[in-house]
């Protein structure tokens, strides 16, 4: 499909590129960007309201463990609810050494999405049904009635969160929640509150961070950044052997293997059985039963990669002459648990929102995926009164539905589309950076580049340009015949391009085309040598 290129700037040689690159992307404390605030100097910016309410539910713990209350932490089944769990879990159980802690995972296909009256009852025969503490991790912002039932039968309860507040609040002891961090990440300053000194949370709510799509700004970015050194020089025992199990052990770590490599190995386990395995990684201390649980989440995963593709080619081709503003495809063989990653592939490949639902005998689970510019959860708001259940963010939402009520929502949602999504939020956009001259390029450059890192949501990966340049050679490449490299010159010199994924793109190129390219720089190391490669973002060709 087609994109369209917004350059932002073009080199100059006399400014420090990266320096450059901030400034046209509006940051302007440059030092603070480069770096971040620590743990303590950002807890002195944090809202008074959220200061209060931390302090609150420190004392409401505390005093459970004084009163030798078993506390229960109530998770979640996706990678932020895992990490957010085993955080707090830890932090309770090992450093603060109260053996009456517990936690529970809700199953995805017996208590469905967040905290309810099931889940409870069943949290609670932890402790065979005793008066408890409950703490929720990553979710409770919304449960009002299943909070309203554990007060009903005599629990305490403290919700964290970090998803879009309601109108109306549940009715818990307290309340911990700010959309600026993700759940593991609230998880891990709760801890600190507890007096947690632990090196092995941070890293978790690194994790965290990077695999709930947060902007890398601000807060989240001193996270991750102080995340990955944890994970590049000691790494907690679980997520040690999933870096190991998975290819990685002598890596250095980026969050692109946090995004990309670790996160689905954490999140498939929820979406296709259960995700208590995938908080016994990073809870347990013996280290062949740690080694065996990253073999089986390594197997999980590769069962979750074939049945995404599966249903992929299940949800069929869509017509790129007549596509819909919003594309829904549902089907009674979708899993539950994968739907949202189809969902994604959709908005990946047509540039659209998508909705996809699985369908039961009466219900129909949907998740749903969105571009930047449309607000998707606002969007499905408009018919919340048709949904069961729904919860999300801007980018990605899930809901419930009578599947007897599916046509009508897709005619309501067809027609709405219609009307406030603009054409040109539909349009894929590569947001270029610098234009810049091959001639400039050398390693050097790259390595004064890297300084921005981490990348990821809110700090993308420098983007560049250069137009006129001749291609040499051509050659198809990778085991599916899918990527592309290319030999282009715009002088004496040649450079390397790779095109992961550019073989359509690439069907017309001929030897000798000048073409425009829009790239990515990375340092290339091989038999000792170190080049630099330009990987290929989008080509235009004549």
């Amino acid at each position: 499909m087609p994109q369209k290129w917004v350059i932002s700037g073009v080199y100059n040689p006399t400014n420090d590129l990266a320096e450059q690159i901030l400034l046209q992307r509006g940051i302007t404390d440059i030092k603070a960007f480069l770096n971040p605030p620590t743990f303590n100097e950002s807890f002195k910016l944090l809202p008074e309201e959220f200061v209060e309410s931390l302090k609150s539910a420190t004392k409401i713990i505390k005093d459970a463990i004084a009163k030798e209350t078993p506390i229960i932490i109530h998770g979640d089944y996706d990678a932020d609810g895992v990490c957010a769990t085993a955080i707090l879990f830890n932090t309770l159980k090992k450093e603060l050494n109260y053996q009456n802690t517990f936690f529970f995972i809700p199953n995805r296909f017996v208590h469905s999405y967040g905290l309810t009256e099931l889940s409870i009852d069943d949290a609670l025969k932890l402790v065979s049904g005793k008066r408890a503490l409950i703490v929720t991790v990553d979710g409770g912002i919304t449960a009002n009635d299943a909070v309203d039932y554990a007060k009903k039968i005599g629990q305490q309860i403290i919700i964290t969160d970090h998803h879009q507040k309601p109108a109306h609040l549940p009715n818990a002891d307290e309340i911990v929640w700010s959309d600026s961090v993700v759940g593991a990440a609230l998880a891990w300053i709760l801890s600190k509150s507890l007096g947690s000194k632990s090196k092995a949370g941070v890293a978790l709510a690194a994790l965290a961070t990077v695999t709930d799509i947060q902007p890398l700004l601000g807060f989240n970015r001193a996270i991750v950044k102080a995340g990955l050194s944890v994970i590049n020089t000691e790494p907690p025992l679980g997520l040690a052997q999933l870096i190991k199990t998975s290819g990685n052990e002598g890596k250095k770590i980026s969050n692109y293997e946090l995004g990309w490599v670790i996160g689905p190995r954490i999140n498939a386990t929820g979406r296709l059985i259960d995700a208590v395995e995938a908080v016994k990684l990073f809870t347990e201390e013996d280290p062949s039963v740690v080694e065996d649980i990253a073999q089986k989440l390594h197997e999980i995963n590769i069962d979750r990669q074939d049945k995404t593709l599966q249903m992929y080619e299940l949800a069929g081709q869509f017509d790129l002459k007549n596509l819909p503003k919003v594309v829904i495809a549902y089907h009674e063989d979708f899993h539950e648990g994968i739907i949202g990653l189809v969902a994604a592939k959709i908005t990946q490949k047509y540039y659209r929102p998508s909705i996809v639902m699985s369908i039961n005998e009466e219900m129909a689970k949907g998740s749903v995926r969105s571009v930047p510019g449309v607000d998707i959860i606002a969007f499905l708001r408009n018919f919340e009164d048709m949904f069961e259940s729904l919860g999300g963010h801007p980018g990605a939402a899930g809901f419930s539905i009578n599947k007897n009520k599916i046509t009508e929502l897709e005619g309501k949602v067809v027609k709405l589309a219609n009307s406030c999504i603009l054409d040109d939020d539909l349009v894929r956009t590569v947001e270029v950076d610098i234009e810049l001259p091959l001639e400039a390029i050398d390693i050097e450059l790259v390595q004064n580049l890297e300084k921005l890192q981490p990348f990821g949501v809110g700090n993308r990966e420098p983007v560049f340009a250069v137009t006129g340049v001749k291609v040499k050679n051509i050659d198809i490449i990778g085991k599916s015949a899918q990527h592309v490299k290319l030999t282009v010159t715009a002088g004496k010199k040649d450079y390397k391009a790779i095109y992961f994924n550019g073989k359509q793109a690439c069907e017309s190129l001929c030897l000798g085309d000048i073409v425009d390219l829009a790239f990515t720089l990375k340092i290339n190391e091989f038999n000792n040598k170190r080049s630099v490669d330009l990987v290929v973002v989008d080509i235009k060709i004549p």
